[in-house]
């Protein structure tokens, strides 16, 4: 008898989702604030490091909403 199928899963598949939801949405955030902060220091203009993070917060949004949105 195969050891694999006794053992039920170790997180439930929401779980799953929620912490990958999470990791998505942050990780937008930061890509693209950092894209910013570079952009900031590079090209001497103070708001692009705040311009980043909005873009991240809207991107991630978008993305997620089109991923996780629909329930078909």
């Amino acid at each position: 008898m195969s050891d694999k199928a006794d053992k039920p899963e170790p997180t439930t598949q929401g779980g799953n989702v929620a912490e990958r939801i999470i990791a998505e949405f942050f990780a937008g955030i930061i890509l693209y604030g950092g894209l910013g902060y570079l952009a900031e220091r590079l090209l001497d203009v103070p708001y692009l490091f705040m311009v980043g993070i909005l873009i991240g917060v809207a991107l991630s949004g978008y993305l997620l909403i089109k991923r996780f949105g629909s329930s078909e």
